[in-house]
C-alpha cells in the first residue's frame, strides 16, 4: 500500500497542467512527440511580453511608452492565446464529448490553478487590510474609490470592523478583495473556463458555425449592454467575457490553420481595414485626422474621458471599451498572426543559449497569472500612496524628483525638449518602468512559489489519507 501511494503522489505532482489555455501554463508534454509537435514557443514569449505591459501600463499612463499597448495590446492578445491554448489543449487529447470537456480532471485543474491562487490571495488581503486597520483607522479597499472607481466596496474610514458594506456577490464572481487594475481580467478568465467546453464543442462540429455563433452572441450582448442596469458598477460589464467571445472564437479559429496568408484566414486580412479605421476613430484626439462634422451621431458617439475620441454608438462603450468589440478584434487577430509567423515556434536544444532562451520563457509564462493577481493588488495599495496621479510609478517621491528634476528643470512641457533631454528623460522613466516590473514580477514569483507548495502539500496529505481510508 505504501508503494502505491508513492506512485500515487508521483504521479500527482509530475501531473502536466490540464489548462493549456489559462495565463501561466501551456500545458503540454514535451515528453511526448505529439505534444512537443503542438509547443509552441510564440505562445511563451506573447504571454511574457503581454503580462510585462500591462504591468507597464498600470504603473504609468501618461507616459508614450504606454501607447505600446495600443500596438501591441495586452488585453486583447491573452483572450486570442486564451481560446488558442484551450483550443489545442483539447484538439490535441481529441476530446468531442461534453462528459470529456467538462470531466472532473479539467474541473479539478481549473480549481488548482486559477480559484486556489485567489483563494489565497483573498486571504492575504482580508487579513493584511484588518491589520491595517487596527493600526491606521483605514480600510484599504475603500482607498481607490474616490480616485480610481474601479469597484465600489463602500466608503473610506468605515466604522470599525464594519465589512457590511463589502457586496460579497463580487467575491463569488472571482473579483480579488483589493480590485486593482486588471482585476476585472480575472473574472473574465474564470467565466472562460467554465464556457469554453460549449464553445468548443460548437467548433469541433463546425468551425464556421462556431465562429458566427461567437460573432452573434458577441454583438447580441454589446446591443443590450446598453440597457443592463449595472448601477454604476462598470467593473460588472468589463469583467463580461461575453463582449470578448469573437477574440475567443478568432483564438479557436487558429488551431485549425495559424498561417497569416492563408485561404483559412483571408477574412482577417480583408477586415483589418476596418478595425484600424475603428482604432484611428477612438484616438481622433492625439491624431487629428477627422473633424467632428465627420461623425455621424447615429453611428459613432464622443468618448467621456474624450470627447474628441469617437466609438460605436450602439455598443458599450463605457468606461474605456470603444476597442474593445467584434470589429476591432481583426486587428489585434493580425498581429497575433503576425507574431506567430515571425517568431519561432521551437528553438534550437542543441545549443545551450537557445535551449536557456526557451526554458526562460516558459519558465516566466508559467507565473503569469500569478503576476496578474499580485499586480491587482499592489496597485490597488501604491497608487493612492502615490504623491501624483499615475505620474511617479509608486517611486517615493524624493527619489524620483532626484532624478528627474534635472532632466525637466525649467520645463513647462516635456514634448518641447531638446532630444538629447528628452531622451535622458526617457530613458530615466524606462528606468523606474524597471524597477516598478521587477518589484511586481518579485512578489508574484514568491507568490507562486508558496501557492505551489501548500498545493502539493494539500495533494500529498490527500492523497495519504485517501489511501489510508482504503486499507
Amino acid at each position: 500500500m505504501s508503494k502505491n501511494n508513492n506512485k500515487n503522489i508521483g504521479v500527482e505532482l509530475k501531473a502536466n497542467d490540464y489548462i493549456s489555455s489559462e495565463i501561466n501554463d501551456n500545458a503540454i508534454n514535451t515528453n511526448s512527440k505529439e505534444s512537443a509537435k503542438a509547443y509552441f514557443f510564440q505562445i511563451d514569449v506573447l504571454k511574457v511580453v503581454c503580462i510585462i505591459l500591462v504591468v507597464i501600463s498600470h504603473a504609468n499612463y501618461g507616459f508614450p511608452l504606454f501607447k505600446i499597448t495600443e500596438i501591441i495590446p495586452p488585453v486583447q492578445l491573452f483572450i486570442i492565446i486564451l481560446g488558442f491554448n484551450q483550443g489545442h489543449s483539447f484538439k490535441r487529447r481529441n476530446l468531442h464529448k461534453l462528459s470529456e470537456l467538462y470531466s472532473y480532471e479539467y474541473l479539478k485543474k481549473i480549481f488548482w490553478r486559477f480559484i486556489f491562487p485567489l483563494i489565497l490571495l483573498n486571504i492575504f488581503c482580508f487579513i493584511f487590510d484588518f491589520m491595517v486597520f487596527n493600526i491606521t483607522s483605514y480600510h484599504i479597499f475603500g482607498w481607490s474609490e474616490s480616485e480610481l472607481g474601479f469597484i465600489s466596496w463602500g466608503e473610506t474610514n468605515l466604522n470599525p470592523n464594519d465589512y457590511t458594506n463589502i457586496n460579497p456577490f463580487f467575491l463569488l464572481l472571482g473579483a480579488p478583495f483589493f480590485p486593482g487594475p486588471g482585476s476585472y481580467f480575472i473574472l473574465v478568465i474564470i467565466q472562460f473556463i467554465v464556457i469554453f467546453p460549449l464553445i468548443y464543442k460548437l467548433f469541433d462540429k463546425n468551425p464556421i458555425i462556431g465562429l458566427i455563433c461567437c460573432y452573434i452572441i458577441e454583438f447580441t450582448f454589446q446591443i443590450i449592454s446598453n440597457y443592463i442596469p449595472y448601477g454604476g458598477l462598470h467593473f460588472l460589464f468589463s469583467g463580461t467575457v461575453l463582449r470578448f467571445l469573437s477574440a475567443i472564437g478568432l483564438g479557436v479559429w487558429f488551431i485549425y490553420n495559424h498561417e497569416l496568408f492563408s485561404k483559412h484566414n483571408l477574412f482577417v486580412l480583408l477586415l483589418i481595414p476596418l478595425s484600424i479605421f475603428l482604432l484611428l476613430c477612438s484616438h481622433n484626439a492625439d491624431l487629428n485626422l477627422f473633424p467632428a462634422s465627420f461623425f455621424n451621431p447615429d453611428i459613432f458617439e464622443p468618448m467621456h474621458y474624450n470627447p474628441n475620441n469617437y466609438g460605436l454608438k450602439f455598443f458599450n462603450n463605457f468606461p474605456w471599451w470603444p476597442n474593445t468589440n467584434l470589429f476591432v478584434y481583426f486587428y489585434y487577430a493580425f498581429i497575433f498572426l503576425v507574431l506567430m509567423k515571425i517568431l519561432p515556434s521551437k528553438l534550437n536544444k542543441e545549443k545551450s543559449i537557445s535551449r536557456k532562451t526557451q526554458n526562460f520563457f516558459r519558465s516566466f509564462s508559467k507565473v503569469t497569472y500569478h503576476i496578474l493577481l499580485v499586480q491587482t493588488v499592489f496597485f490597488m495599495i501604491a497608487i493612492p500612496l502615490s504623491s501624483t496621479y499615475w505620474d511617479n510609478l509608486m517611486i517615493p517621491e524624493d527619489i524620483y524628483d532626484t532624478i528627474v528634476d534635472p532632466i525637466t528643470a525649467g520645463i513647462t512641457d516635456v514634448h518641447l525638449m531638446s532630444i538629447q533631454r528628452y531622451m535622458s528623460y526617457i530613458i530615466a522613466k524606462i528606468f523606474f518602468f524597471f524597477i516598478i516590473t521587477a518589484i511586481v514580477v518579485t512578489i508574484a514569483l514568491c507568490f507562486y512559489l508558496v501557492e505551489s507548495g501548500l498545493r502539493i502539500s494539500i495533494k500529498k496529505t490527500g492523497t495519504i489519507i485517501k489511501g489510508r481510508l482504503k486499507r
